[in-house]
């Protein structure tokens, strides 16, 4: 996995630095990382040098999965501190689980709460997982943390999300997954 991570993140900052058309319209580009590179100090250390270079780091937006951080706290607080400190959002992806995504909230100065796409999915049919995203939404707007909904595929559950105080959703009924090319190169997007 990290040699997938420095991959992606590598592309995703050439891509930005040459100002790809898929990126100009955007305001925050997110790149998720694996739990074995946020445990890996030469992760830290390739990204801090590869943000070194002209580009605007604000526009990037690490994306740190709960379960990836459940193991090593200590250590996703020092590799969150690093990267908000060059300028970088931090998204704490993928929230929803368990008691544990509500300590994560109250420990990590994350920018972005992303909920987990399942529950949004199952909010219409499920009474537990509606009152599980209004309860995230809550309290991430108590933490002044951003919420991101998952998985929106509809223009009611959109509706619903944002009637809640969810901030932006995500998902198939925004705009689908595409691929950046350069030349004979490409990057997923």
């Amino acid at each position: 996995m990290p040699s997938i991570d420095r991959w992606t993140t590598k592309a995703v900052i050439d891509a930005l630095r040459m100002k790809h058309p898929a990126l100009v319209g955007m305001d925050i580009v997110c790149i998720n990382i694996s739990g074995q590179s946020l445990n890996d100090d030469r992760f830290l250390e390739y990204i801090v040098n590869l943000l070194e270079e002209d580009i605007d780091n604000s526009r990037i937006c690490f994306d740190i999965s709960e379960s990836s951080l459940i193991s090593s706290v200590d250590r996703a607080q020092f590799f969150i501190a690093t990267l908000k400190e060059l300028g970088c959002k931090i998204a704490l992806d993928d929230l929803g689980f368990g008691m544990s995504s509500f300590e994560l909230l109250k420990r990590l100065q994350v920018d972005y709460l992303k909920i987990n796409r399942d529950i949004v999915r199952n909010m219409a049919y499920s009474s537990v997982d509606y009152e599980i995203v209004l309860a995230l939404s809550r309290i991430a707007k108590t933490l002044h943390v951003q919420t991101i909904a998952q998985g929106v595929a509809t223009l009611a559950t959109k509706d619903s999300l944002l009637g809640m105080g969810v901030d932006f959703v995500q998902g198939i009924l925004i705009d689908q997954p595409q691929l950046i090319s350069f030349g004979e190169r490409y990057y997923p997007h």
